[in-house]
Parts: C-alpha cells; sequence; structure tokens
C-alpha cells in the first residue's frame, strides 16, 4: 500500500485519484507512527516545505531500521534550477526554496541517515531545450537529482512491530 500526506485538498485528490491513500497533513509532522515504512520519498517537496531539516528529520522517524528516504530535487545550480528560480511572478515556483544535492545530503546526514548515492536524469538538454527521452544514471548531477539515503541502526532499536503500520 502507498501512502502520502500533503497539506493541500487539491494534491490529495490526485493522488487519491492514482490509487494512493492519502493524509492531510504536513511532513514537519507526520501523522504516522514511527518505524512504520520501509521506504520515504520527497518528490519536489523540500523545496516547498516550511522547515526542510525538521521534515528530513521527522521523516526518518517513521523508516524501519534499512529503510530508505529518496529526495528528488532540482538542484539549484543546475540549469534547470536557474530556469525555475527565474519564474518569479510564477504563484508555484515564486515560493520555492531550491537546494543544492550537498544541502540535501547534509540535511540527510544531519537526521540521521547515511547518504548512498543519487540517481539523476535531465542531463544532456536544458529548460528551453526540446525534450527527449534519458535513462536515468547513478550520478548526483542533472536537472533532476534523487539523493538516497538509508537508516542505520543497532540490532532490536526501531525495528517494526509485525502487524503495526
Amino acid at each position: 500500500m502507498e501512502y502520502g500526506i500533503d497539506p493541500s485538498v487539491g494534491m490529495l485528490r490526485v493522488a487519491r485519484g492514482r490509487g494512493i491513500e492519502v493524509v492531510a497533513g504536513f511532513s514537519e509532522h507526520p501523522p504516522f507512527r514511527p518505524s512504520s515504512f520501509n521506504s520515504v520519498a520527497l518528490i519536489v517537496t523540500l523545496c516547498f516545505v516550511d522547515d526542510p531539516p525538521l521534515a528530513i528529520k521527522s521523516l526518518a522517524t517513521l523508516l524501519t531500521c534499512g529503510g530508505v528516504m529518496a529526495a528528488c530535487i532540482v538542484p539549484r545550480d543546475s540549469p534547470w534550477g536557474s530556469y525555475y528560480m527565474g519564474l518569479e511572478t510564477s504563484p508555484f515556483y515564486k515560493v520555492a526554496r531550491f537546494f543544492t544535492v550537498r544541502e540535501v545530503e547534509e540535511l540527510m546526514e544531519g537526521a540521521g541517515l547515511e547518504v548512498s548515492g543519487c540517481v539523476s536524469t535531465l542531463r544532456t538538454y536544458g529548460p528551453t531545450d526540446k525534450p527527449r527521452y534519458e535513462h536515468p544514471v547513478e550520478e548526483c548531477s542533472g536537472g533532476f537529482v534523487c539523493v538516497k539515503a538509508v537508516k542505520r541502526c543497532c540490532e532490536g532499536v526501531g525495528q517494526r512491530v509485525p502487524g503495526s503500520r
């Protein structure tokens, strides 16, 4: 089962239409029990939350031992980031706060996660070029980068209780 949280009723409707169980809420205060999930994904989310360090720390508590977090961003220092930051009249992007890959890695490390790599795309063309298909590659540069981190735990600490959510 896939779950999603969002403060936007409209986005919750979209997710529900895609078969995702949704809950109204904020990533800084997720409405789930600790150690409830094997994976957590923030896909173009971090740039819109009020408190990114708290969001990463709070979501990290939801992970089971060995659980994986992926934070997918449009890096501020990429051509795509520059393009979107230039859309200051956009009601959507004028409130966005873009990060570098290194800044996201530091947020994850600060939450006790171990960064284990990246996957990226939008590397061979820019935001005003004609789109074309690219295979994602395991590197930390590009116009869209997913930073992966793992929650390492001590034996018996933070392990999921069978039958719990």
